[in-house]
């Protein structure tokens, strides 16, 4: 390991060497920022730490140089200490590192960008991304972020194909995420991701699998932006005054796309008589604004639920399954001004055993087999 501290000449440039650590260490009881001008390259690493007894500015170090054309090309991965705060000022300042472990807090300033390779799970600190500025994540799998994200910038995340995206924070990011070659899901119930997602823009691109969870949700803003985008939700219930997704700000429609259910259920204690006379409407996405732009949204199924013309749902009554219903649901999610609704048609009731189903037509225990 390499340390660099206070020093009697202007360095220029280091050269790091691969399986080596380039230690960047702020003066010792420092009150004022500290800056790193020179040019960084080579296969190693850095870490970035704040000077012993360094407090309030003292404890920043700002990186880079935009004076010069040279920027950072290190390829190792990139530490910053706890108590230390890395605040970038050039593009790229972190070179082309391999991996950010950010136990300090990050800031990208506005009008600049980066691009790292991924982020080390066990990192805690904030990494602010300004408004006006951009952090890209190369990965080649999936990512598990605990770090807090910050800011209003854009955070781009794309994940080899066949990674998932999962934030241990919901942070406080009211940018836009744009994902690409990997999955994201909302969960069930509360969790980071929903937390995440109700603040900041999902932007789906190329390869991106978003799912809706298997509980209503709400979200800030959704795009979709290419045709292999898949979605996918567990969490249709046939009679629900809720929509699956709840959209607080905009819904835009880029290319053709297709949502998988992979959960279908009836409501409790639904007035069947409403359903067996056609097809009925009901709320899928719900969005304050929506922009087709001429293109739809699909609908298929998959396991027990692939058979959209055809589903076979438990009906119950006081929790308790009184019937077995069969359902034939829309191929495709109709629009409307305040979202896209989903249809569903009830075309058979199978009883079990003597049992009488009150609030929609009276069946006795003759007819209990017979269906409808």
């Amino acid at each position: 390991e390499m340390c660099i501290r206070d020093s009697a000449y202007v360095l220029t440039q280091v050269d790091v060497s691969d399986g080596k650590s380039l230690l960047i260490e702020g003066t010792a009881d420092a009150t004022t920022t500290q800056d790193f001008k020179a040019l960084i390259t080579g296969d190693g690493g850095v870490e970035f730490k704040a000077g012993s007894g360094a407090s309030g500015s003292g404890a920043v170090i700002e990186v880079g140089n935009t004076a010069t054309k040279e920027t950072n090309s290190y390829t190792g991965k990139t530490v910053v200490a706890d108590g230390t705060t890395v605040v970038l000022v050039e593009s790229n300042a972190f070179g082309d590192t391999s991996e950010l472990l950010a136990q300090g807090d990050v800031k990208l300033e506005s009008g600049f960008s980066q691009t790292i390779h991924g982020i080390d799970e066990s990192g805690r600190g904030t990494i602010t991304i300004a408004g006006g500025a951009s952090l890209t994540v190369n990965a080649s799998g999936s990512q598990t972020i605990n770090n807090v994200i910050a800011g209003s910038g854009d955070l781009a995340i794309s994940l080899g194909g066949s990674g998932a995206l999962a934030f241990g924070s919901s942070g406080s990011f009211t940018g836009d995420l744009t994902l690409s070659s990997g999955s994201f899901s909302l969960g069930s119930g509360s969790n980071a991701n929903a937390e995440f997602a109700q603040q900041a823009g999902i932007i789906l691109s190329s390869g991106a699998s978003f799912d809706f969870g298997s509980t209503s949700h709400t979200i800030k803003n959704l795009t979709v932006n290419a045709d292999d985008v898949k979605l996918s939700s567990s969490a249709l219930v046939i009679g629900s005054k809720d929509p699956s997704l709840a959209i607080s700000g905009s819904l835009t429609l880029n290319a053709n796309t297709n949502l998988t259910l992979t959960g279908i259920s009836v409501a409790d204690n639904l007035s069947l008589v409403d359903y067996d006379a056609g097809v009925v409407s009901q709320s899928f996405i719900q969005a304050d604004s929506v922009a087709t732009n001429g293109y739809t949204i699909s609908l298929s199924g998959s396991g027990n639920f692939v058979n959209l013309s055809e589903l076979t749902l438990d009906y119950t009554q006081g929790a308790q399954k009184v019937a077995e219903t069969v359902w034939k649901v829309s191929d495709k999610l109709s629009g409307s001004s305040g979202g896209f609704n989903v249809g569903a048609e009830l075309s058979e009731i199978h009883l079990i055993g003597n049992v009488v189903i009150s609030g929609c037509l009276l069946y006795t225990s003759d007819a209990a087999d017979d269906g409808e």
